[in-house]
């Protein structure tokens, strides 16, 4: 699997964690969950910056001003319409358009840089130099957004794309080899933030898929249950049903126990009582 769609499913994994524990995780905890992957010094500040911008907190560790690039806004107030209206600019719905200029008013903040001083940065980045790597993470946040921008509407949130922009930054940044040209560099950022963005997308599109398909059979055995319990007058078995919908028996169970047993047959009436 794709490193970036690894570290990506153990930032949300270990999201997760510190939910069910309370939102606070310590240091040590973190290490562990991470012990069998090899994390750069950036890599975890990556981490903790992302856990304290989804509201958790870290004990023993200070709150790091990058955390500010993976923060979402306030949802807006009950008052203001909630309805997907765009604005004329980009097509990015109303509230999205709001995030995204609070966003870029952020960032605005830690300055831009012309060509020669990128150029620079460039060289300290092929000479492992992290002051030269923070900088250019920075210095290429206007272009995550402009990148993101371009994938509104597509069923993921534009400070979500934006988040998922700068973790695909962050992690190509890491990856550059020393002996690539500068073209090369600028082109493989570029595709890294793209592949970030498209990995998300996927992502959240195959599990929506998988959704509807559980909801679907769900309905299905329900309406296959509801017109064999007519037939019969009472409740039906799992073996009855599979029969009568031409599914195998196992099958049934599996929807059965998705379906976090609303689906009543003979050997779950118990259960429901």
């Amino acid at each position: 699997m794709n490193e970036k769609i690894i570290f990506r499913e153990m930032l949300s994994e270990i999201r997760e964690l510190a939910e069910a524990k309370g939102n606070k995780l310590s240091q040590e905890e973190i290490n562990i969950f991470f012990k069998d992957v090899s994390l750069s010094e950036d890599q975890l500040e990556l981490v903790y910056s992302y856990l304290e911008a989804n509201r958790i907190t870290i004990e023993g560790h200070k709150k790091s001003e990058k955390s500010k690039l993976f923060e979402q806004k306030e949802e807006m107030n009950e008052s203001e319409s909630k309805e997907d209206i765009t604005t004329d600019k980009d097509n990015i719905p109303v509230e999205e358009d709001k995030y995204l200029s609070m966003y870029l008013e952020e960032i605005e903040e830690l300055g831009n840089d012309d060509e020669e001083e990128k150029h620079k940065l460039l060289r300290g980045l092929l000479e492992n130099d992290p002051m030269a790597k923070s900088k250019l993470i920075e210095l290429y946040l206007p272009k995550v957004v402009e990148i993101a921008k371009q994938y509104v509407n597509k069923g993921v949130a534009l400070s979500d794309l934006i988040q998922e922009g700068n973790i695909g930054l962050m992690l190509t940044l890491d990856q550059i080899d020393q002996d690539t040209d500068f073209k090369t560099i600028e082109a493989t950022i570029k595709q890294g933030i793209i592949a970030a963005l498209e990995e998300a997308i996927d992502e959240v599109s195959f599990t929506k898929s998988s959704q509807d398909q559980i909801v679907s059979k769900v309905n299905f055995l329900n309406e296959g249950v509801k017109n064999l319990e007519e037939e019969m007058g009472r409740t039906v078995s799992i073996e009855e049903l599979a029969k009568y919908l031409e599914m195998s028996k196992e099958e049934v169970e599996d929807i059965i126990r998705v379906s976090d047993d609303e689906i009543i047959v003979e050997e779950n009436k118990e259960k429901k009582m």
